[in-house]
């Protein structure tokens, strides 16, 4: 296989079809990373959940501008429907149409991400 690959991921192949070499910010990427939850109608706990993490603060963290390694964005990619150059580069041509939709919904306003409780069994459904 060409690349480095990581649990069936291809980075090289990600970066070689984007259409920067170079990632968005970090800002961008965690704008982003907020949006998806927008979309999802998840809290901070549930996506902290969702991702393995104990605590609502985990995914603040990622939303507020800490950065995030690969792990975290595989498993972004396997529970939400997002891939890679979504997060990395804002590319949205990977993305299934129905949570691009949300997204841009999120985008605009349109929704508002909840305050409490839990998040839904399979969020990527619509």
């Amino acid at each position: 296989m060409d690349g480095f690959q990581q649990e069936g991921v291809n980075f090289n192949a990600v970066a070689k079809n984007s259409h920067t070499l170079e990632p968005t910010s970090l800002a961008m990427q965690s704008r982003r990373l907020k949006i998806l939850r927008t979309a999802l109608g998840q809290t901070l706990g549930g996506m902290a959940e969702m991702i393995g993490y104990s605590t609502p603060q985990s995914w603040a963290n990622f939303e507020d501008g800490r950065p995030f390694g690969p792990q975290l964005a595989i498993r972004l990619c396997q529970r939400t429907g997002v891939d890679m150059p979504w997060i990395y580069y804002g590319r949205e041509d990977g993305l299934p149409l129905l949570l691009l939709k949300k997204i841009k919904a999120a985008e605009k306003g349109e929704l508002q991400p909840p305050k409490r409780g839990r998040r839904p069994r399979n969020p990527a459904a619509g």
